[in-house]
């Protein structure tokens, strides 16, 4: 198993680059770790290896993008994907989760005029996403979050610029140090919703990945921006 406080020695390990390839095996359950809940750092940390993960498996070659596309629909049957680049809107379910969380260490920054660039860093290591859209329904709560910014009062901001270390290159090794985190929830949204088990956060992501039906518009994130 490995620790969330290990990040830093896999970050150093990743300068060096990797040698793993992307495979279908790890493309599929990274498109089933979308639908987990956010309740932890842990968790977040391998949802946004799981969306790092998915743009690299599209970018490997092939017909990559309507195979992940595929994956999408048979996961999340009430929404609609032209292909495999929608993924990126799930982006917004790992913003929902830090503006509704207090995790430590966990931050993100957007960049409209670079590419529409959002990046979410989780213990120093840093998940960029170019071609993101922030949803309405959360953009006034990111909105807010980056006034107190502005303010010197905000935790989830830092006006950080990015460090340069593409994961791409190495999703392989990132997801599969994600996916062996020790501290996991292991909770998929739609349980969070039974009495036994509540949870305001999980609740929360689990609206925006299954009751969100997309607007016309929203299907700009479909695109091929990296």
């Amino acid at each position: 198993m490995t620790k969330i406080n290990d990040v830093q020695k896999l970050k150093a390990r990743l300068r060096n680059g990797g040698n793993l390839k992307t495979n279908p095996v790890s493309a599929k359950q990274a498109v089933e770790n979308l639908s987990i809940a956010v309740l932890n750092k842990e968790d977040l940390f391998l949802f946004c290896a799981s969306l790092n993960y998915l743009n690299a498996y599209i970018k490997s070659g092939g017909n990559k993008k309507q195979e992940v596309a595929q994956l999408l629909r048979e996961e999340f049957p009430k929404m609609t994907f032209k292909n495999g680049y929608g993924f990126k809107r799930f982006v917004n379910v790992a913003l929902l989760a830090i503006l509704g969380n207090n995790f430590d260490d966990v931050t993100f920054e957007r960049f409209p005029d670079q590419q529409n660039l959002i990046m979410i860093t989780v213990n120093g290591l840093q998940f960029s996403y170019h071609g993101c859209f922030v949803y309405n329904n959360i953009l006034p709560n990111v909105l807010n979050e980056e006034e107190k910014f502005k303010r010197g009062e905000s935790k989830k901001v830092t006006g950080k610029d990015w460090e340069g270390l593409r994961l791409q290159p190495v999703a392989q090794e990132v997801f599969n140090f994600a996916m062996d985190l020790e501290g996991l929830s292991g909770i998929k949204y739609y349980d969070v919703r039974k009495p036994d088990r509540p949870s305001e956060g999980g609740q929360q992501v689990g609206e925006i990945v299954a009751d969100y039906t997309p607007k016309e518009e929203d299907n700009k994130d479909d695109d091929e921006n990296e």
